[in-house]
């Protein structure tokens, strides 16, 4: 009687090339996370920075805006800095 032991050569390969392409996606996944966590913790910082100024009334070093809001008696107000905005709503 013939026993067979082991794997064959095709059925090793088929199995590396699987783990291979799973950690590949795991790092590509990993890489782009990261990416969007350090994009998403720049614009925060930006955000708080806008949010501080305004409160402190320290807003020379932003970018100002003001529009009238046709047909309402408001006054839009935008902060910016970097990219990141703030609108308040002013009663005129």
């Amino acid at each position: 009687m013939f026993l067979k032991k082991g794997f064959t050569l095709l059925e090793i390969l088929i199995a590396i090339t699987i783990i291979g392409v799973t950690f590949t996606v795991a790092y590509g996944l990993l890489y782009k996370s990261r990416a969007d966590l350090d994009y998403t913790l720049k614009l925060f910082d930006n955000f708080l920075y806008i949010d501080s100024s305004i409160k402190e009334g320290k807003t020379s070093d932003l970018n100002k805006t003001e529009k009238d809001i046709p047909g309402y008696p408001i006054k839009e107000i935008t902060y910016e800095k970097n990219g990141v905005y703030i609108k308040l709503y002013q009663i005129k």
